[in-house]
């Protein structure tokens, strides 16, 4: 009783405001509208007179609509959201966002290592991040973008939670943007799970322990089965990018996955995993829908069960980003002309 009386007293306020924020999220049919658009300025405008993203695509030229001007601006809605959680957050709320917000930082860092190794024709546009987490974050955002080389990069992190790790990867033999990457999840979704133990009462704890052990379970389980089939590699190297976490998995489940003899073989062992027991369509080749699907359902469970607790938060944030992600979809589905029917399929993948 007392641990449901804090979480009541503490995440009443809050609550209440994920609660009006989520009711404007978009409906099913409401994204069958946007499919039903002629073209991109049609949807731009679509989204126009929605609150939720007239802010952040006012300012968008409509003789620039084209991907690379579009996804930023939306994905600024989403920071433009947890910022305005944040600000009514109480201390204890704040510090969960702001582990949560290392998420957005992640990104932020492999867009810039992404302009390092050459992956983008030209530097991104990242001025987003100083304007919404500035006030908050640790990081040097305006000289990490301009970052040239990456002992440059590496040096600038100095200081931050990052550090120890990117340092690690650049003193290791010749290491890539896919050592740098990896490193960064690892990194964040370690952090992110020791969250738990920070949880305020045991309901808390056990909720994080759901939404997150589910989580990285599906992780570990994609990324094996995507080493296993598309790049064919070592077990000791696929070893090195699994999250060390066990939640419904076993760890002799994991090393049946990872030392399989075949791709079918890990297959058959993820085919009679808890995951494909619980939940119906469990495939390898849905195995990214799976995901979303899992975690969608265990989100609004957990929130449904304790609105007074961090599952409101972390559900309202992962449905804004999983918004925003169908959005971009449909805006391309409906550049290349897939039909609506078509189209309804790729998004519901998400």
């Amino acid at each position: 009783m007392p641990g449901m009386m804090h979480g009541l007293l503490s995440y009443s306020g809050i609550s209440a405001k994920v609660s009006a924020m989520k009711s404007r999220l978009l409906t099913e049919e409401q994204f069958r509208e946007i499919l039903a658009q002629p073209d991109v300025p049609a949807v731009v405008a679509w989204l126009r007179q929605r609150g939720n993203y007239e802010y952040v695509l006012r300012s968008l030229d409509d003789a620039h609509l084209h991907r690379g001007n579009i996804e930023p601006l939306l994905r600024e809605s989403v920071y433009y959201d947890f910022t305005k959680l944040y600000k009514f957050a109480n201390a204890e709320q704040k510090e969960f966002l702001g582990i949560y917000m290392m998420r957005y930082e992640v990104y932020f860092l492999k867009e810039c290592l992404y302009a390092i190794f050459g992956q983008r024709p030209e530097r991104p546009d990242l001025s987003a991040f100083p304007r919404y987490f500035g006030r908050i974050s640790q990081l040097r955002f305006t000289e990490l973008t301009e970052a040239e080389t990456i002992e440059e990069f590496v040096s600038l992190l100095s200081g931050t939670l990052y550090a120890p790790a990117m340092s690690k990867v650049l003193a290791g033999d010749h290491p890539t943007i896919f050592d740098f990457e990896t490193a960064l999840d690892l990194f964040y979704f370690g952090l992110l799970w020791k969250t738990k133990g920070k949880a305020s009462n045991k309901s808390e704890m056990t909720e994080l322990t759901h939404i997150l052990g589910a989580k990285f379970d599906m992780l570990n389980i994609i990324w094996i089965h995507r080493c296993k089939a598309n790049y064919h590699m070592s077990d000791a190297d696929i070893y090195a990018l699994l999250l060390p976490v066990n939640y419904r998995l076993s760890k002799s489940e994991i090393k049946a996955m990872v030392e399989a003899d075949s791709v079918q073989t890990a297959e058959n062992v993820i085919g009679n995993s808890y995951y494909a027991r619980q939940f119906g369509d469990f495939t390898s080749e849905k195995l990214e829908a799976c995901y979303s699907a899992i975690l969608k359902e265990i989100l609004a469970r957990e929130s449904r069960n304790n609105p007074y607790s961090p599952a409101v938060l972390y559900s309202y944030l992962y449905y804004k980003d999983h918004e925003v992600d169908r959005i971009v979809i449909a805006t391309e589905c409906v550049r290349y002309k897939i039909s609506p029917e078509l189209a309804e399929v790729h998004i519901s993948c998400r």
